[in-house]
This record gives C-alpha cells, structure tokens and sequence, in this order.
C-alpha cells in the first residue's frame, strides 16, 4: 500500500510540475509577444496629394492632427507633370471609392509616436472592401505606378517585401511613373533642389527596417 500511494504522490506531482512548465511557458510567450500595432477609424476629408489625407477630426489623442502622410511612400511633386497631379486624383478616387457607401470603412494604423515637423501623422492607411478584406492603400499606390518606394521607421520585413513586390510588379508593367515612353526620372526631393543624382528605384537592401 505505502509504495502503490508514494507511485501516485509521485506521478500527481510530475503532473503538476508538466502544468505549470506550460503555465510558465505561456506567461513568457505573452510576455515576450510584439504588442498590437495601434489602429484608428478614420473619417478622409480629401486627398492633399498623392502621399497625404486630411481627415474631419484630429486622428487620436497622442497625435492630435488631421493631416496624415502615407508612411514608406512617395509621389512626385506637383510641379513634376503629369505625374504629381495625377498621384493626387488617383488616392481622391481610391478613397472615395471604397468609402462612399461607408464614411467609416477606413482606419489610419501609425507608423511613428510623434508628429513631424509639419504636424502630420506618419501611417499605414486601409480601406476595407468586399469580403471583409482591406487594402493597404500605400501599397495600392506602388503596385498602380503613382509612387515610389521610400522606407522609413515602423516597417516590418514582410511589409517590406510587400512593398517591393508592388514596386516591381508597376515597374515590370509600364506603369505610371514607370512608363518608358514618358518614366519619372528623379525623386520628387531631388527635383526639389534641382540634382539629379536623387533617381528612383529599389531601395537599398540594407537599409534597417523596424
């Protein structure tokens, strides 16, 4: 009898021991999981270009501004025709698109903590359509030849890849500014400060992503 119940105190306790291994085991995993990105429902006033939306309230209380740019994109300037104006209409009428039944079927996910120097959010923008599926609207403006790829803070590896696949998929095609009858040839920056060193193209592979 004695040695039957120390063979069950044993094995209750090698029970116990497996339990809160796992127990353990699940505390570190959250403890160590990546914390949900912070998402906000939006309200899109218009399109102030092809890479900024102004909305009808500020986006939250953290980043109290109306004027949100597209993080890890850029278009061409204005005065880059006909491609700036153009980067311009086509997010007007993406948005408006996908929102005109539904003011509130966008949301604004940012990418940065703090305003720039212009007040403005940096972020991801989605915009849901059928199926309950969104679009990513910065990759909607590569993949459409309207931009270029410009990585900044907040960008993960598999964002990334999404991001060049899109690039590469209006390059590959003609696209936009990828047209080769007409293709941009420098950056709406270079252009800006009248150098031409500044040409679009793949980002640089090594540069670090968050």
């Amino acid at each position: 009898m004695g040695t039957a119940s120390s063979s069950n105190w044993a094995r209750r306790g090698g029970y116990a021991l497996v339990t809160l291994g796992i127990v353990v085991l699940i505390a570190i995993a959250a403890a160590l999981a990546t914390p949900e990105t912070p998402s906000y429902p939006v309200v899109i006033q218009r399109a102030q270009s092809g890479q900024s939306i102004t909305l009808t309230q500020n986006l939250s209380a953290t980043l109290p501004t109306r004027d949100v740019r597209l993080a890890h994109i850029a278009v061409p300037d204005f005065d880059q025709k006909p491609w700036g104006s153009a980067a311009q209409r086509y997010l007007d009428a993406l948005w408006l698109a996908h929102t005109r039944k539904n003011q509130s079927a966008a949301r604004i996910e940012p990418t940065q903590d703090t305003l720039d120097h212009y007040s403005r959010a940096w972020g991801n923008l989605y915009l849901k359509v059928k199926g309950g599926k969104e679009l990513w609207a910065n990759e909607e403006m590569l993949r459409s030849g309207y931009a270029y790829l410009e990585p900044g803070p907040g960008l993960s590896q598999r964002q990334r890849d999404r991001l060049i696949y899109a690039q590469e998929a209006a390059r590959l095609l003609g696209l936009g500014i990828w047209d080769p009858r007409n293709p941009l040839r420098e950056t709406a920056a270079a252009f800006r400060q009248g150098s031409r060193n500044d040409t679009i193209g793949t980002p640089d592979p090594t540069l670090e992503t968050e």
